[in-house]
């Protein structure tokens, strides 16, 4: 994850979870009993993706082709010591020498996709030059995930820039540029890497996340660049992002014409947002909920808006400043990345700095350490993603759970943390909503960004402490064989592995 979910932390709104923890403390309500489902067995139709997601930086490390090490803004974040610890990402997982094995894993448990992204840093280390061995290896990935009978997803940007185009040593920052420099830099790498795969792929996502972007990058500043509030640079990036995912749509269209699939598409493209389910933390009171609203907006609303609705509200103020013919449409299918509910306070930390006017608290023991959470202290909500499935929908386009999972060491709550989500999938698809798939985050444990090797995601448990990394298999990995053999949630999955309730209590 995409820093998924605790790595979501992303901070969702990671500072402001540092700031609110000085405010008073809030009342605490018992954990309520997740409910079982009123209906079995759901089924997933024909063609419906199930599968997993990676990151090749968090996967594979910096380590290079040659042997050597990637130069991007990530390996310089490592040098100046901003990674938990002072840890570095020489080799990730082990994915970059041993990617045959964890496909082989993935398929062998039933998996029929599998999502990665591409290291534009790795194939494009100097401007206009071009890294052909670097870029063999990303075509083998993907030709290696489809001889083991998955579907490939592309996704072309993902945090990872050369350090040529974002640099927190020298300052170098094309992203928060006011012009578009950065997806003038970006698409060269498009136009070289796209045809390569165009006979392999026809699932493309232009990138991940732009909140967690620019939260991470411009306002908590536990990512590179590591600016601190720093709204003007923030709001840049917004925009450049846009720009990038509207311009890199019609990049792909044009270069990809071959269907790899055979049924006639030849590139679906889409982006993948970070979905929140986002509460106010008193429902009764007439302010929480309206500061709840306006988050929802900014995090669920105000991108999508932009690039399907040509849209612009920069300011984040819910009422549009210009609008953009060129962005209308820039998207074939909506991907959900879902991992947590948060709540949201009028007033606190954040109250009174424009554009969230709100504190929204991401870390239960903010106000409720008692509810089900992870090991990131993520409030654990499989009724959200149902939620997320419906308002998204709005939007008149193909979905898909591009990105779930959590962090959970010793895999106690996993099993039922994916069997609700998947079963919210199946209701929901059911019910005549349009979800073409599911990507769990991860197969294997990796270096989760800013947490480095501290967040346990994976539904292989890494040895880092044995250099051949090792995968031991966890229940989540049996109960993902189950419902991809059964091509759905029946009784005696349920029977298996739902609770009444999810143990709480971090390892």
């Amino acid at each position: 994850m995409s820093d998924r979910s605790g790595r979501r932390a992303l901070s969702i709104f990671a500072l402001a979870a540092v700031l609110s923890a000085i405010v008073a403390a809030l009342s605490c309500t018992s954990a309520p009993t997740p409910p079982p489902p009123t209906t079995l067995p759901v089924t997933f139709p024909a063609g419906f993706r199930l599968g997993f997601a990676t990151i090749a930086y968090q996967s594979e490390g910096d380590v290079t082709a040659d042997g050597g090490r990637v130069d991007s803004n990530w390996s310089e974040w490592e040098d100046l010591g901003k990674v938990d610890n002072g840890q570095k990402n020489q080799f990730g997982n082990g994915f970059y020498a041993g990617y045959d094995v964890d496909l082989g894993l993935a398929a062998g448990i039933g998996a029929n996709a599998f999502s990665y992204s591409l290291d534009w840093a790795k194939v494009e280390p100097a401007e206009g030059v071009f890294d052909a061995a670097e870029a063999d290896h990303e075509v083998a990935v993907i030709q290696d995930i489809r001889a083991h009978g998955m579907r490939p997803m592309v996704i072309l940007f993902h945090w990872v820039s050369p350090a040529w185009v974002q640099s927190p040593k020298s300052g170098v920052d094309l992203l928060a540029g006011t012009d578009q420099s950065f997806v003038d830099k970006f698409l060269p790498f498009v136009d070289y890497m796209v045809p390569k795969l165009a006979g392999l792929v026809d699932d493309w996502v232009t990138f991940e996340e732009p909140l967690s972007i620019i939260l991470g990058e411009y306002v908590s500043g536990e990512h590179p660049p590591g600016k601190l509030l720093d709204l003007t640079d923030a709001t840049n990036a917004w925009k450049n992002l846009i720009y990038l995912n509207a311009r890199a749509y019609h990049e792909v269209h044009q270069l990809d014409t071959v269907s790899a699939g055979g049924d006639g598409v030849a590139a679906w493209v889409g982006m993948e947002n970070l979905a929140i389910d986002i509460e106010p933390l008193d429902p009764t009171n007439p302010d929480d909920v309206a500061a709840a609203q306006h988050i929802d907006y900014i995090a669920n609303q105000d991108f999508i808006n932009a690039v399907t609705k040509g849209d612009l509200d920069l300011a984040m103020s819910g009422t549009p400043q210009s609008h953009d013919d060129s962005l209308v449409g820039t998207l074939d299918f909506i991907g959900l990345n879902y991992y947590q509910r948060l709540r949201v306070e009028a007033g606190g930390a954040f109250g009174g700095l424009a554009p969230i006017n709100a504190t929204p608290l991401y870390d239960v023991r903010q106000y409720d350490p008692s509810l089900p959470h992870g090991d990131d202290y993520l409030e654990i909500s499989a009724a959200g993603l149902r939620k997320e499935i419906e308002a998204y929908s709005a939007y008149k386009l193909p979905l898909m759970v591009t990105e779930n999972g959590m962090a959970d060491a010793d895999d106690d709550q996993r099993p039922f943390y994916t069997l609700q989500h998947l079963y919210e999938i199946g209701n929901a698809i059911r019910d005549g909503y349009d979800v073409r798939g599911y990507f769990h985050w991860t197969l294997s444990d990796n270096f989760e960004w800013a947490y480095g090797l501290t967040l346990k995601e994976g539904v292989f448990q890494v040895d880092f402490g044995d250099p051949s990394l090792p995968r031991t298999p966890t229940h989540t990995s049996d109960l993902f064989s189950q419902i991809a053999a059964a091509h759905g949630i029946n009784e005696d999955i349920w029977a298996h592995y739902g609770l009444a309730a999810y143990p709480i209590g971090i390892p």
